[in-house]
């Protein structure tokens, strides 16, 4: 279960699954604490950026805050439904997580959702299921290994 911030204190600026350590409980952390940021931010070095992971006005304005770390959340919701892959709607995702990530993905950041109204999205009492794992192959192994890939 990834639990996220309601309270929009810090942003990560560099959201995604590669960033997230998991707990021996299936708790998913946010990590990478050297791009951490309070507020808007923008970037002014000429530095590797994580494209994939990126809005539109991060891209186009070297920009992020809030707003842009919930595309960010998008696309890192989009790794776990794949587990890894990207883009393609996953096989295994729940139509609500799609539309969801949908939502994250919007052109216009006004419309994206806060992390306040994803934790309300994503609250575990409401017993929603997005992620369907029961149609992954019991030769599955997390991570995905070169082998499994191949078959």
């Amino acid at each position: 279960m990834c639990e996220p911030h309601a309270d929009n204190s810090s942003f990560s600026r560099d959201l995604a699954a590669r960033n997230i350590l998991i707990t021996s409980n299936k708790v998913l952390k946010i990590s990478d604490f050297g791009m951490s940021r309070t507020g808007s931010y923008v970037n002014r070095t000429s530095k590797k950026i994580p494209l994939r992971w990126m809005a539109i006005e991060s891209i186009e304005d070297q920009k992020w805050d809030s707003k842009t770390d919930v595309w960010s959340f998008g696309v890192v919701l989009w790794e776990i439904g794949t587990l890894g892959k990207r883009l393609d709607r996953p096989k295994i995702c729940t139509d609500d997580l799609y539309a969801l990530m949908l939502r994250c993905w919007s052109e216009n950041p006004a419309e994206r959702p806060s992390f306040a109204r994803l934790v309300e999205l994503l609250d575990v009492k409401r017993q929603k299921i997005y992620v369907e794992f029961n149609q992954l192959s019991p030769k599955y192994v997390f991570p995905p290994t070169r082998n499994f890939n191949e078959e």
